[in-house]
């Protein structure tokens, strides 16, 4: 079907809040939509659920696989997506009922591969972002400096505030066994993307009501950000942004220690391992200083924690 899109919801044990996001998913207006539910081995009442949302609605399709964690669920269901068109809803977020209607109508108007829209992390419903639009094109080497942080601003890794033409995902998996997937799928699709474009307007909701991999202590798996950026650094040698992507691997070891600071580290961590990324950035300091890829707080972090012990 022309426009059609495909909506991809990786489903784990969140009986508490999939009604919720599929809700919203299925209340979308002016769009043609499929929705693929994977269903990743869930050992709660969340597989009944999407059984049950599919025998009310024909748009659903659910696959129910082993569990495999987020990027196997992704593949799984970017394997029978059939959509000219791709998004990514976490199965604990909702978003706005007309955000597929207007990412597809900004790649359709600027001609773009890919169409980004804010979000906001929230524990509630919200109000309709009454924002004035802002629109930002992003195409070749502007979107190398963007991925790389190369101007200031914040990261744009994630998926799920996006809509995709199904063409620039071809060939395009998660990474499987890694808990950072969306920074290197969002590498490949920056490498392959004629243009993007991007809205100031916030139509996904992020649910901030339990703890995430972001907000707990620091663990083994964390070092999955190491193991991407040095993926990365190996595929920029000899590259215009060698340098570039060698300073985001740093700035990794940054980004863990705050971390660990905040947060703590779990039982399994290597002992040591903490005393080390900070003689790591007090070994960097000179080199994370320069450039705007670190604003203004994050250089304050690192000043206290390089200059003053913390």
């Amino acid at each position: 079907m022309e426009d059609l899109i495909s909506v991809i919801i990786p489903v784990y044990n969140v009986e508490k809040y999939i009604r919720r996001c599929l809700d919203s998913v299925l209340a979308q207006e002016g769009v043609s939509l499929e929705v693929i539910l994977v269903d990743d081995g869930s050992t709660d009442s969340s597989g009944a659920i999407c059984e049950e949302y599919a025998k009310k609605d024909g748009r659903i399709r659910v696959l129910h696989q082993k569990n495999g964690g987020l990027s196997s669920a992704r593949n799984a269901g970017l394997a029978v997506a059939g959509g000219e068109y791709v998004g990514f809803v976490d199965s604990d977020d909702w978003i706005a009922k007309d955000m597929y209607a207007y990412l597809l109508r900004l790649i359709q108007t600027f001609h773009a591969d890919v169409s980004v829209c804010d979000y906001k992390r929230t524990g509630r419903p919200c109000r309709p972002d009454r924002r004035k639009e802002s629109l930002t094109v992003r195409q070749g080497e502007g979107l190398d400096r963007l991925f790389y942080r190369m101007d200031g601003g914040k990261s744009f890794f994630s998926v799920w505030n996006r809509l995709y033409k199904r063409e620039v995902l071809e060939g395009v998996t998660f990474l499987e066994g890694e808990i950072n997937e969306d920074v290197y799928f969002t590498y490949e699709i920056y490498g392959k993307a004629g243009k993007i474009i991007f809205s100031n307007l916030q139509k996904y909701f992020y649910f901030t009501g339990r703890e995430t991999i972001t907000h707990s202590r620091v663990s083994p798996r964390d070092s999955s950000q190491f193991r991407i950026w040095d993926r990365i650094v190996e595929r920029e040698k000899g590259g215009g942004y060698y340098e570039a992507a060698v300073f985001n691997r740093k700035r990794a070891v940054f980004s863990l220690y705050i971390k660990a600071k905040l947060y703590g580290v779990s039982d399994d961590m290597p002992a040591g391992t903490v005393r080390r990324w900070k003689k790591e950035l007090k070994g960097d300091y000179r080199l994370l200083m320069r450039g705007k890829a670190l604003d203004g707080k994050r250089k304050f972090a690192l000043f206290c924690i390089c200059r003053l012990g913390w």
